[in-house]
């Protein structure tokens, strides 16, 4: 059996972001996010994934892309990576109720009755 070793951490990050660029280039962020938003009412959860985190590369304060992401997060059952999602939407704009209610959803469903 031949063991396959994976590139070093860093090698792979680099890739990622220049897969990420490519995917995401030619459009604005708002095209951008209204593609996610597209693939994710559809279903298309992998699609609006590559969507949000190509936003997140650019701008990684991006209160909607880190929102969205938290919300797919939560539907895969990944509340740990969910909840620093949906902090960072809150840091960006707190007066956004949904954010508020998501990230609210998020600590309840993960028994973290403590902020």
């Amino acid at each position: 059996m031949v063991r396959v070793i994976p590139p070093p951490l860093h090698e792979m990050v680099i890739v990622k972001s220049v897969i990420l660029r490519e995917f995401f280039m030619g459009m604005t962020l708002d095209q951008a996010l209204q593609k996610g938003i597209e693939a994710h009412k559809a279903g298309q959860l992998q699609e609006a994934d590559k969507f949000y985190t190509a936003i997140l590369q650019s701008q990684p304060k991006h209160p909607d892309a880190n929102h969205n992401l938290g919300v797919l997060a939560v539907s895969a059952n990944k509340l740990g990576a969910a909840l620093p999602l949906f902090k960072n939407a809150l840091e960006s704009n707190p007066k956004i109720e949904q954010f508020w209610l998501s990230y609210i959803d998020a600590l309840i469903r993960g028994k973290q009755f403590e902020l």
